[in-house]
């Protein structure tokens, strides 16, 4: 059986866990289609080496696909986020070409819901495993995130999620996301926004929020894109805004 059948077949079963009966008509052709183009941007990635031998070198790739319909959120995170599933089929994929690929791959998926008609985004970062741990840049850095409440949240991740509750769930009651900043308040969506770290710097990008997603700088208010771009570079003591709340954004000095 061909990859691409085997995906139609995947992807029509994890719809089934969203829908009682059948999947909505067109849906699952839909997303069929959003897979072959990242497994395609998967492949324009791919070098070769002497002796026919093929290699994604890339450690960490980050994905962001635009949702036509915020109708449509639950099936989409069901087939791309929920159980690391746009992980396992494109490791899947590069198995069935012998693609050697690193034994540390990450994979970043966020969805953004959009009116336009924008193709998935892809970006492969390659993190050097010989790099010393402690050489590496601030990766491990403690963030500080300062609540309207008051409270402060601290986190160290390279990829950071905000919103409304702490577990986003499906139809089914499903966990499909994990915020890491919770931030109660009517304007704030479940899963509103994330930020992530990339090469140095932290960048804060809007996950199809309803109310939208800011953040000030020496005073200057700037607005976060729904879709598309390389995000808002954030700097520490930046005011985020989740809808109409306010979020203190801070990079705790490391030692050394």
């Amino acid at each position: 059986m061909s990859l691409f059948r085997d995906l139609e077949k995947r992807i029509d079963q994890r719809l089934r866990r969203v829908f009682q009966s059948e999947p909505a008509p067109g849906q699952g052709h839909e997303l069929v289609e959003v897979q072959r183009m990242i497994l395609d941007r998967i492949d324009e990635r791919v070098q070769s080496l002497p002796r026919a031998r093929r290699i994604f070198p890339f450690n960490e790739v980050s994905v962001r696909i635009p949702v036509p319909d915020a109708e449509k959120r639950a099936a989409w995170e069901m087939v791309f986020i929920t159980d690391d599933a746009l992980r396992e089929d494109i490791v899947e994929h590069l198995r069935r070409q012998e693609i050697e690929y690193p034994e540390e791959f990450r994979l970043f998926v966020s969805l953004v819901e959009t009116q336009e008609i924008i193709d998935p985004s892809v970006v492969c970062r390659n993190r050097d495993p010989e790099v010393p741990r402690a050489a590496q840049p601030v990766s491990s850095a403690i963030v500080s995130f300062i609540l309207p409440s008051g409270v402060a949240v601290e986190v160290s991740r390279s990829q950071i999620h905000l919103g409304r509750l702490a577990d986003v769930q499906d139809d089914r009651r499903r966990v499909v996301r994990r915020n890491d900043v919770v931030v109660e308040g009517d304007t704030v969506s479940r899963a509103h926004a994330h930020i992530e770290f990339s090469e140095g710097e932290y960048r804060l990008f809007d996950d199809g929020s309803s109310y939208g997603t800011s953040a000030t700088h020496k005073g200057r208010l700037i607005d976060v894109p729904k879709a598309g771009g390389r995000g808002l570079r954030l700097h520490t003591g930046d005011e985020i805004y989740l809808g109409h709340e306010r979020v203190r954004f801070e990079i705790k000095p490391t030692d050394g």
